[in-house]
This record gives structure tokens, sequence and C-alpha cells, in this order.
């Protein structure tokens, strides 16, 4: 046995002894107490308190029930011969790489390993490997059990072969997280023991009778998040008497199960955004018609036999806490990463803690793209010849995507270092609008680019074009037909040209220059013609709308007599949205992400006709939403903003 003193500093939920002892692992991993556990006083376990390293059973026994803080390490294959009952404090108990806590005993009186008595409050364990000698009803001990313990943390922790269960929790314990947890058994069970169950593989008991109302009930409050009830598990995965038990990003797939969550007495569990994998019955009733609940909420059930529809009727776990989930069809892969799952695959170093980096990325978080690299990513090349490279980089999720390159143009994507490279040399002509996306997360990313490939010979651009209204005329005019409308025009830049289409017959464009061209003319038919003009021939594409509205008479109260509205002149648009509006008064606008936030918020009078401008310059590529509301009417409309 090693002591050291060493002063730990607790900083965002997180433990440091030199090396953050909260490390980031998988890229879904929030290193951290969570749900339950934090609702009251969120454990810290031994922080500044003095590190221990332990070999032997008695070592650990002396340093679980010692008064002050104590950060201990379990090296090697530690053998426990009855099980360790103390009241434990301020304390963290953290496993060395291949370490364990064993006992072969499989008796009354010799089987278990851990059991936290009443009292025992403020307590981590991580990455802690239990073996015992294998499912046996002899009225024997679990690998750990929590009687009337607050605020602990277990996590990273394997639990396998326990004689009477692996992990149990009763008499009032509360305020509890256990997060990538894996439970298992890989020994064949015991059958003749005085309880009479032949196959006794019942791995978690919350709530130890139906009348200990006393001490259960409102207690025994947990959260499961990224736990996984592997191969062997037979039944209580967990059954819950009296608990609000929140299971999230669970993985359940054990072939040999009869149930998996059993609702007793006064019990409510909400299940959320689990996967159910080839197993009987997701849930089973053990209320005896004594109020059990369970939700199943964004569920996967795949090759599942039995009740996959619970009761309802749960609690809400919003309601006391703040935890977001991942989708279902990601949990399989997530949890049963061997790398950096669930079980105890934590790199921990003695008296360091545990040292090894992973994604980052919480629950909490968007993910993020980040153009990197000397080209740009809106381009124009003559065909054979190789674009400038460029990439991007991205957090927050685990892998990445990239659709609509010209053939000849490759993306290499390497999903370790979160990076991409898109070089080559375009074989086809035309325009190639790209797409840059994150996949796997709880908020995707999305970036959009473009690359020009013309024929050899032609002229190409670097920057992206511009688009300038000139002229004294406006770009939205009522005029009755037979009169000339005022000219206007548009100048560019970066462009080959520019184009105009939905003009009303009678109206000529004439070239004003290399640069501009202008709009003139008598209109020869009545209505409303909603024009656009755009560039074309360079790196990208950039589009103006306006409108022309050709009265079939000069009587002032037929004319205006039509209905008012608002609509979008053009749903892909660049720096700046157009609204074509007709309106006797105020009129509001709100612009939404495809999450629904609201980015842009206006409020404008408008008494007539009129085009209103909204400039869209801050906001970054990608779909959105525009919606108005005038004269009782709401109108949304989709629109892209392509840069």
């Amino acid at each position: 046995m090693k002591t050291r003193n060493l002063l730990l500093s607790f900083f965002s939920l997180g433990l440091f002894c030199q090396t953050t002892l909260f490390a980031e692992m998988s890229s879904y991993d929030m290193n951290k107490p969570v749900g339950w556990a934090t609702t009251a006083s969120t454990p810290t376990g031994g922080e500044n308190g003095t590190c221990v390293t332990v070999t032997n059973a008695s070592d650990l026994s002396t340093y679980l029930g010692k008064d002050g803080k104590y950060v201990i390490y379990l090296k090697g294959a530690i053998q426990v011969n009855s099980m360790i009952k103390k009241v434990v404090k301020d304390k963290t108990i953290l496993g060395l790489p291949g370490s364990s806590l064993y006992n072969e005993g499989q008796t009354t009186s010799s089987s278990g390993i851990l059991y936290f008595s009443t009292g025992s409050n403020n307590v981590i364990m991580r990455n802690v490997t239990f073996k015992s000698a294998g499912a046996y009803d002899c009225d024997g001990n679990d690998n750990f059990c929590i009687d009337g313990t607050t605020n602990i943390w277990v996590d990273h922790c394997d639990f396998q072969d326990g004689v009477d269960g692996n992990f149990d929790c009763k008499n009032g314990s509360n305020n509890i997280a256990v997060t990538w947890c894996r439970f298992r058994y890989l020994k064949a069970p015991k059958a003749g023991g005085s309880g009479g169950a032949a196959d006794h593989r019942y791995t978690n008991l919350w709530g130890s009778s139906d009348s200990n109302d006393a001490k259960d009930s409102g207690k025994l409050n947990t959260t499961f998040m990224f736990c996984w009830w592997d191969q062997g598990c037979r039944e209580r995965m967990p059954r819950v008497r009296f608990g609000k038990v929140h299971i999230i990003n669970c993985l359940y797939n054990s072939t040999v199960a009869n149930y998996c969550c059993g609702a007793g007495k006064n019990s409510s569990i909400f299940v959320e955004n689990t996967a159910f994998i080839g197993v009987n019955n997701p849930y089973a009733d053990y209320s005896n018609g004594s109020n059990g609940y369970l939700t199943f909420n964004n569920c996967l059930f795949k090759n599942c036999n039995g009740n996959t529809k619970g009761t309802g009727g749960a609690f809400t776990p919003s309601t006391y806490y703040q935890l977001k989930a991942i989708d279902a069809s990601l949990v399989e892969g997530v949890v049963s990463n061997s790398s950096n799952g669930a079980g105890a695959t934590l790199n921990v170093v003695e008296c360091q803690g545990v040292v090894n980096g992973g994604g980052g990325q919480t629950q909490d978080d968007d993910a993020t793209l980040t153009k990197t690299g000397t080209g740009n990513e809106n381009q124009s090349v003559n065909v054979n010849t190789a674009i400038a490279d460029f990439g991007y980089t991205w957090n927050n999720a685990p892998e990445a995507t990239v659709t609509g390159l010209p053939v000849g143009v490759n993306a290499t994507i390497n999903a370790n270092n979160k990076t991409i490279t898109i070089s080559g040399t375009p074989t086809e002509v035309g325009t190639f609008n790209f797409t840059v996306s994150t996949t796997g997360a709880t908020k995707n990313a999305t970036l959009l680019g473009s690359i020009i490939v013309t024929e050899a010979g032609s002229s190409t651009f670097t920057e992206a074009p511009t688009l300038t209204k000139r002229g004294s005329g406006s770009s939205s005019q009522t005029i009755n037909i037979g009169e000339p409308i005022v000219s206007f025009g548009y100048s560019w830049t970066n462009a080959t040209s520019i184009e105009f289409t939905g003009l009303p017959a009678g109206l000529t464009v004439t070239a004003n220059g290399t640069d501009r061209m202008d709009v003139s003319g008598t209109p020869t038919e009545a209505g409303a013609f909603n024009f656009t003009v755009k560039t074309i021939g360079g790196i990208s594409e950039v589009s103006k709308s306006g409108t022309i509205k050709v009265n079939e008479t000069t009587n002032c109260e037929e004319a205006t007599a039509d209905r008012n509205y608002i609509r979008l002149a053009s749903q892909v648009v660049n720096e700046e949205a157009t609204l074509l509006v007709k309106a006797n008064g105020e009129i509001n606008v709100r612009i939404y992400d495809a999450f629904g936030r609201i980015c842009l918020s206006l409020k404008e009078e408008i008494y007539g006709e009129s085009a209103l401008s909204i400039s869209t310059q801050d906001l970054n590529p990608g779909v959105y939403f525009i919606e108005s509301n005038l004269d009782g009417d709401r109108l949304t409309e989709r629109m892209l903003i392509f840069k």
C-alpha cells in the first residue's frame, strides 16, 4: 500500500490532479455526474484528499472507512473473501487498468464484494471491475450494494457474475447516477439454492421490499445513462420499487432475458432513446396493482418479443434536471465500443487520475464545421485543370459527409482527426453545388460550396460575383398598360454576364458597356410580373428580384381593389432577401433556422406596394424559413441562403 498527500481541485465538476480526473473519453461521454446525482449536492468524492493505492482487501476496507477525504486507487487483482461493509463518505475509488475486485465465494456468508452502509454519502467510483463466482440463489450477496447511500456517482464499472445481484440499491438510497457501466454474466448459473431459482442472473434490484414504504418512498431516484445490459442478464435490468428511475441512451442485448425493465410498487420509470436489440419483454409489470409506471420515449426495438409499449404515465425527468439524449439508432455502436464504451475502459494513472482524452463532445454541444486550406470553397476552373485544394474540420460529431462534387474531385475524410480534404481535377463541365455535413450529432452542421467547371480556354474567376442595382427606376414599379417604365439596370463583377427572366412583353434589356445591362420600354401585357436577374459564368450565382405590375385600366378604384399580398421574390438568396409586399399598415416578418430558432425579426409599416429588402449577410449558408403575417394571414416559405 502506498499513500501520498495530494491536492485535488474541483473545476467544472472535474477533479484534477496534474491531469484531469474527469477526462474526455467517447465524444458522447459527459465525464461528470448527471441527472439525479446533480439535483441535491453533486458528488465530489475525495476532492482535495490524500492519494492512496491499495493492493489488498484489508487496506481497501481500512481506507473506505477512514474519516476524511481520500482518492483510493485499486491496483492488481484484489481478492475479497467476504463482503466489505463500510460507511463510506467523501471518497473517490478508481480502478487502475487491469485491476479488479473478485470473490470466489458462493455461499450466504462468503459471497459479495462491496456494501456501502447507511450514512454513506458523497462517493465517486470509476473504472472498477467486479468479478464473483456466478449466480446462485442461496440468499447470498451482491457484487455491490448501496444501503441508505446518498449523492453517489458510479461510472465506467464492469459488474460480472454477481451471486445474488450485480448492483443493488435499497433503504432510502438517493440522488444516484450510474453511467457507462456494463452488467453481464460470463459463468453459467448454479441451481439448487435455498431461494429456489434455478437461474438467478438477476442483475439490479432497486428497492428490496414492497413493505419498505417508510424508507423508500420518494427515494431511490437514479439516472442510468449509457449503460449496457450485456449477455447473460436474465432479469432486473433494473426492477424498481418506489423510485423515479431515468434510463437514457442505454443498451439491452441479452439474448437470455426473461424481461428487462420491471416496474414494481409505486415506481416510475422513464426509458428514453434506449436501444433494445433481440431481447424479450423490454417491460414487465411487477406492481401487483400498486401504481407501477413505465414510459418508453423514442426508443429503438429491433427483433424484440413481448411488451414494447409500457404503461405511460411515468415522471418527466426534465421537471427535475436537463439531460440531452442522442438518437437511439446510435446507442448500440456508442455503448458497445470496446475502446471507450461501457465498462472499465478508462485509462487511469496512479495519483494522476484518468489521463486519456477523447472527442470532447457533450450532449449540449452543437456540431461545428470550419473551412480550412488556401483554396476557395467557391471556385471556377477549366475542365481537366486541378482545383485549389481546401478542406474542413469539424467538432462534436462522430462523422461527416460530402456530396455533390464533380467527377475527378474527391473528399478525403478522416474521422479520427475530424478533417476533410477536397482536391482533384474535374473531368466534367458544369456547376456543382456541393454540401458538407456532420452526421450523428444532436444538432448537425452544414456548409455549402460550388465548383464551376468550364470548357478549356473559358474565362475563370477566383472571387464571388456581385450584382448591384443601377439607374433611377425602381425594381418594383406599378404602371398602366401602354405607359413606359422608369428605366433601371444592374451592374456586375466576377461573372461573364447576367440574365433576366420574368419580364413582361414590351420591355427590352440592352447592354450598357461590358458590365451593365439596363431595362426599358413599354409593357404590352397586363399583370404582376415577378422577375429575376442573376449572374452567370462566375464561381457562384448571385440573384436579385423585382416586380413590374401592369394595370389594364387607369381607374384608380379598380386598380387598387386587388387583395394585399406578401411573398418572397426568390427562395434562393445571397446577401439579401426581397419580400414583395402590398399592404396598408404594419407587417411582421421573422426568419427561423432549420431548428426553429429565431434569427431575425422585424416590423415595417408599408402603404401600397413595395419591395422590402432584408439583409442576410450575418446568416450562415443553409436552409431557413421566412414567416410573415398580413391581414391575419400567416405565410411561411422556405429560403436557401447560398454564399
